[in-house]
């Protein structure tokens, strides 16, 4: 049975602001673009009971993305917020796609996209919401091509909480606090998903600056699973600390600091973690890191001694 009705044509009219990252309203962009046909109107009752309890189920494919972005990308609302800034980040998918198309209907994108056969993430992402989301997406589709055989068309499933999570707090399905209360990215992490972790780099916004990245790689990194970077990202002499890091939300930002001060070393074992797996990263003398992967048996003895040297300096 479905549990929900179905949506009228267009979605609701207010304006969104595109700002910059000062906060400065760049441009105020009506909402008007039809709901695309391949996000579900009419959701199973079992499908919208798995976004209220179990965060692996929240999936799409490498595949769909790029339908999703194609779609957007055609929109207006999406060449204005372009023109506003240079670029569109994902923070304004957030406010111009996500939620007004998934609005009352209790689920995320993901699961809008695979209302009768949920999937379960064989890959996570960790990345920076105020990046580029055309260089999220052509990273994603640059390492999916190397790890999908030529011939399977249907993508990797892979877990992003931009489209994971229901962002709409509009009371038709989960709100953030009780979807965070699942510890999403805790639960993906300790699925084991097939193809690990991926730490997406861009021109734009450092994932390192981002509180909730440097938690997620350090989450992954004591559950041993595979972390690969990917994407593009001038070291440019940057030093790591983690404790000027930032969430977008002030109650995340102190549930995240409340564990990572909670463990043994703080901040500063944090530091070294960061550090260190970035150093595993790195070719010398490289200024720009491009499509960066380490070889999985080289990348799971630094892992461990990386583990057991932060735990006893911390």
């Amino acid at each position: 049975s479905a549990c929900s009705r179905a949506r009228v044509e267009t979605v609701n009219s207010k304006d969104v602001e595109i700002k910059d990252g000062q906060g400065k309203v760049l441009r105020c962009i009506s909402l008007a673009t039809k709901r695309p046909d391949f996000l579900a109107d009419a959701i199973p009752c079992a499908t919208r009971s798995l976004q209220g309890s179990d965060p692996t189920q929240w999936a799409m494919t490498n595949v769909q993305l790029l339908e999703l972005f194609n779609y957007m990308q055609s929109t207006q609302e999406y060449k204005a917020a372009k023109e506003a800034r240079g670029h569109v980040c994902l923070y304004d998918v957030n406010s111009l796609f996500v939620i007004p198309w998934s609005r009352g209907f209790g689920c995320g994108v993901a699961l809008l996209m695979n209302a009768h056969a949920p999937l379960k993430a064989q890959v996570m992402i960790s990345h920076a919401w105020a990046e580029d989301v055309e260089e999220l997406v052509s990273s994603l589709s640059s390492w999916a091509s190397r790890i999908q055989p030529l011939w399977d068309c249907d993508g990797v499933p892979l877990w992003c909480c931009t489209f994971a999570q229901y962002q709409p707090e509009d009371g038709a399905g989960p709100s953030l606090q009780h979807q965070l209360s699942l510890d999403p990215f805790k639960s993906v992490i300790h699925s084991k998903p097939e193809h690990g972790m991926l730490v997406v780099h861009t021109t734009k916004a450092d994932p390192y600056d981002r509180l909730w990245c440097v938690h997620e790689v350090d989450e992954a990194l004591e559950s041993k699973l595979f972390v690969t970077a990917i994407g593009t990202y001038s070291l440019g002499g940057r030093t790591v600390c983690t404790r000027r890091a930032k969430c977008g939300h002030a109650a995340d930002e102190a549930r995240i600091r409340a564990v990572i001060e909670s463990k043994d070393g703080g901040y500063e074992r944090l530091d070294r973690t960061i550090k260190a797996f970035r150093n595993t990263l790195l070719k010398s003398g490289a200024s720009v890191i491009a499509e960066i992967q380490v070889p999985r048996r080289l990348y799971f003895g630094l892992t461990n001694r990386l583990i057991l040297n932060c735990k006893g300096l911390g």
